[in-house]
């Protein structure tokens, strides 16, 4: 057993286990911006097209048990029950972040889909499709029948 030295020891009792990278941590509800998946931030939550998108794209990861999904539980819960419905329907874990790491600013995380694993995705943005509001041009001839 090696000795340690007791002024070392007496810190880390006070202070607990240091973390790596603390800050990041706070950032994305506890965990690490290299195994961040995907990411919904509180103001994107307010679009309406952010659910239907997020349903889209937790297909991807749903066939893996290595993801996880970190919701911000300061977030109404009004406004994450769909979204845990939707996490459950697919089969993924999902964990409610209420400690000092979550949230209400709206650049903060509402949401994480991230791996137990470094995945270094280097676009964690949500992907929403783009929908184009003017209808099809139709030709003069297309009256006639």
């Amino acid at each position: 057993m090696s000795e340690q030295d007791p002024t070392d020891r007496l810190m880390q009792n006070l202070n607990g286990t240091p973390q790596t990278l603390p800050d990041q941590r706070r950032l994305y509800l506890g965990s690490l911006r290299e195994r961040v998946a995907l990411a919904i931030t509180n103001q994107q939550l307010q679009a309406d097209t952010t659910l239907p998108a997020f349903v889209t794209a937790l297909k991807t990861y749903a066939q893996d048990p290595t993801y996880k999904v970190l919701l911000n539980g300061k977030v109404d819960m009004s406004k994450t029950a769909p979204y845990m419905k939707a996490i459950k329907a697919q089969g993924l874990a999902f964990t409610l972040v209420n400690d000092d790491t979550a949230s209400l600013d709206a650049k903060r995380f509402f949401l994480l889909v991230v791996n137990q694993q470094a995945i270094d995705h280097e676009d964690i943005s949500l992907p929403i499709p783009q929908v184009d509001d003017k209808p099809a041009k139709r030709h003069w001839f297309d009256h006639f029948s």
